[in-house]
């Protein structure tokens, strides 16, 4: 059973943060734990779909359905075989298929939910469709995938991208944007991407940097505009470099 006030409290509380602010979540932090992964997966999931329909200029009453739908689109792996959900390693084709009936059964689930937008259980229904044809459940294509799928499809592969799991190396994050920005406008709303690209960090705090000037440093600090780097080798060791876009020390 689906407790609707507290999905609509969490993502209430998700919208505030972001909508206020235009520079918290910027840099997203790992948040990531094997033993919680669809949950935590799908709060991210969620966070990144806001952040790109507030970069879209959608509305807040579409941002909060948008949000929501993020938040519920993986909802029908509660009706999937948690000892296929545990596997460490890479599905079979049988157990794939069975783990792609979640966007059906996620559909039914939201479908039923009193008080919830049809627009929630579509995003569920369509995050795993791709722009070719090449997605399912139902294979659509271009138009005939609304914008809450589009959107979720970018922040669910790229969050799915940046997740080490036992048989897969985690991206690091413009890697994962990167080939999100390849796979477009074939797979993905090249519009989406771009706007997902400017709502993420490509370089979080922590990350370990190569330079143009042969000096590696770490991120320090990072927003829109700018990123913050300490230098880690050569002469000026220690020191803090505000990076711009039109710097002459480049990443």
């Amino acid at each position: 059973q689906l407790n609707l006030r507290q999905v609509s409290d969490v993502v209430n509380y998700i919208l505030d943060e972001i909508l206020t602010n235009p520079t918290v979540l910027y840099n997203l932090m790992d948040l990531k734990n094997h033993d919680n992964y669809y949950y935590l997966h799908s709060v991210n999931v969620s966070v990144i779909s806001a952040l790109i329909g507030k970069k879209l200029g959608l509305a807040r009453d579409k941002v909060k359905e948008l949000t929501t739908g993020a938040l519920l689109h993986d909802i029908g792996m509660v009706c999937i075989d948690p000892d296929i959900l545990a596997q460490p390693r890479r599905l079979s084709d049988e157990e794939m298929a069975a783990v792609r009936e979640h966007t059906n059964y996620g559909f039914q689930l939201l479908r039923s939910a009193r008080d919830l937008s049809v627009l929630v259980a579509h995003t569920a229904y369509q995050h795993h469709e791709r722009m070719d044809g090449s997605g399912y459940p139902k294979g659509l294509s271009g138009k005939d995938i609304h914008l809450y799928g589009k959107i979720t499809a970018v922040a669910d592969s790229y969050e799915t991208m940046t997740t080490g799991r036992v048989y897969r190396k985690a991206l690091w994050s413009h890697e994962a944007i990167r080939q999100l920005q390849e796979s477009a406008p074939e797979k993905y709303d090249p519009d989406v991407v771009a706007a997902m690209a400017d709502s993420v960090a490509s370089y979080p705090v922590g990350s370990v940097v190569s330079l143009n000037t042969h000096e590696e440093a770490v991120v320090v600090d990072v927003n829109a505009k700018k990123i913050t780097i300490q230098f880690s080798s050569g002469p000026r060791v220690n020191a803090l470099l505000e990076l711009e876009p039109d710097s002459a020390v480049k990443i």
